[in-house]
């Protein structure tokens, strides 16, 4: 009788023994977790067993009255458990926001640089950029800088001068008229007549020196001889004022 009391006191205490040391070794199991903080990650290593908080403190993760995360914060942690999720709450805070060097100082709810950008209507081209980047969390007191890509500087349209603008004042020819200027208008004569035989030149002796008809003279003349090689043509003339006139020959 008193060998069946102490066996079945010695199976007792192996249970209790084996019970205590499951629990232990169960204690003791390692867990890695990461805890993702509104985009942000960190990983903690926790004992199986402890509870989502714990894991958080580890984390040095503070939650806020409007916060919230998932597995919840009294759930214990398993081998199965990989990450635990905060969601922050739509608090306002202030940030400030500078673009083309224009800073701005903004109340928002946004929780990531990308949606204040969003928040603000502000859209970035091929080529700009934003500091911290579009996926940073945002932060009280946080600054945003958006630069923008140097656009391209075209040089300004040049005006096209009027004909006025582009007409050059020639100096007087000379020919072989004894040094006197050709007359606007000779009658028709030959271009390199003596001036004896110029006849509208020098018929009332008054075209002398430069061919006074009204202040204007002829500046140059070109021949334009007709095509089919009969010798003839006409001069294009050029007077003083800049007009221009014709003449066959």
């Amino acid at each position: 009788m008193k060998s069946r009391n102490i066996i079945r006191v010695i199976c007792a205490a192996l249970v209790i023994c084996f019970a205590v040391c499951g629990l232990v070794a169960c204690g003791n199991d390692k867990v890695k977790v990461t805890v993702n903080d509104n985009g942000k990650k960190t990983e903690v290593e926790i004992e199986a067993g402890k509870t989502v908080a714990d894991a958080l403190d580890l984390a040095k993760i503070t939650l806020g009255d409007t916060d919230t995360c998932e597995p919840k914060k009294d759930e214990k942690i398993t081998k199965d458990t990989k990450e635990i999720t905060v969601t922050r709450g739509a608090t306002e805070m202030k940030v400030s926001l500078t673009v083309n060097g224009k800073t701005t100082e903004i109340a928002t709810k946004a929780t990531t640089v990308q949606e204040l950008l969003t928040e603000q209507g502000i859209t970035l081209g091929a080529g700009d950029g934003v500091s911290p980047k579009a996926d940073e969390p945002l932060t009280a007191g946080m600054q945003i800088t958006v630069t923008r890509a140097q656009a391209e500087t075209k040089a300004p349209a040049t005006e096209k001068p009027t004909e006025a603008e582009v007409v050059e004042t020639e100096a007087p020819q000379e020919n072989n008229n004894g040094g006197e200027e050709v007359p606007a208008d000779n009658g028709g004569e030959d271009y390199n007549n003596d001036s004896g035989n110029n006849d509208s030149g020098n018929e009332d002796g008054g075209n002398e020196g430069g061919g006074d008809n009204g202040g204007v003279y002829e500046v140059s003349r070109q021949a334009m001889p007709d095509c089919d090689g009969s010798g003839h043509g006409y001069y294009i003339i050029t007077y003083s004022d800049g007009s221009t006139g014709t003449e066959e020959y």
